[in-house]
């Protein structure tokens, strides 16, 4: 009969389409996916917290002097950097060395410390204003960009320079031989930094006297030859040019 040849060639057709897709063999064992090195990367970064400064608001502008800032809270990050570089007293010789002072307590850990060394450094005394005028906040400095302050005076025996700080002290000695006025810096005597000298013979020169026009707490800029006596170094003043009010 014709009938049993055409029912194995149909049940033929389904076991070569199953061979034909690999019906006939077991498939590969796939591993379940998991997250990679590279799959992490495009993951938000873990971040550790940042401590907030202490710091008021952004907006608030700052301040720019010592005394207004010093015992409250920074309003901005800019005026906590002013406040750190400008404000906070140093206790290093080479950074205050020929500079303004920052605090009374900041100039006398500075005569204490650092005016016994030879030297302030191997780049030398800094050539700059020193001015002091109260430990609240140091006003800006009166000397010029080229002067000598007066607590590095003595780095400059034997030159010729303009000498310039705040005066500690002055006196006329009209019983002492050469009737001299001696107008010192800084510290009062015998603790001075420099001394501007003026003989008697020379004091008719100045009107009102030196010791008035120049007295203590007064911004002064001497000018002449700078030596030193009894290892403290000294201008000796023979004209009202040499000396004047910063």
């Amino acid at each position: 009969m014709k009938i049993r040849p055409l029912v194995f060639a149909l049940l033929a057709i389904p076991s070569a389409v199953l061979f034909a897709c690999g019906g006939g063999e077991e498939a590969p064992f796939a591993p379940p996916v998991t997250d990679s090195p590279a799959a992490s990367q495009t993951s938000p970064p873990v971040t550790t917290p940042v401590p907030s400064p202490t710091i008021e608001s952004s907006e608030t502008p700052g301040r720019t002097t010592c005394a207004e800032i010093r015992g409250t809270q920074y309003r901005n990050s800019t005026e906590r950097a002013f406040y750190l570089a400008g404000c906070v007293d140093r206790t290093n010789c080479n950074q205050i060395e020929g500079t303004q002072y920052r605090s009374l307590v900041e100039q006398s850990w500075y005569l204490a410390n650092c005016l016994g060394s030879e030297s302030p450094g191997p780049a030398g005394p800094a050539i700059s204003s020193t001015v002091v005028t109260s430990d609240a906040d140091p006003q800006p400095a009166s000397c010029r960009a080229a002067d000598v302050a007066s607590s590095a005076a003595r780095f400059s025996v034997g030159k010729t320079v303009t000498i310039c700080g705040v005066v500690s002290g002055a006196s006329y000695q009209g019983s002492v031989n050469g009737r001299p006025t001696f107008i010192n810096f800084d510290l009062p005597f015998p603790n001075q930094t420099f001394t501007a000298l003026i003989w008697g013979d020379r004091r008719g020169n100045f009107s009102p006297p030196p010791e008035q026009q120049f007295s203590a707490g007064k911004c002064v800029r001497v000018t002449g030859l700078v030596e030193s006596y009894q290892g403290n170094p000294e201008i000796i003043v023979t004209s009202p040019s040499q000396i004047s009010l910063c």
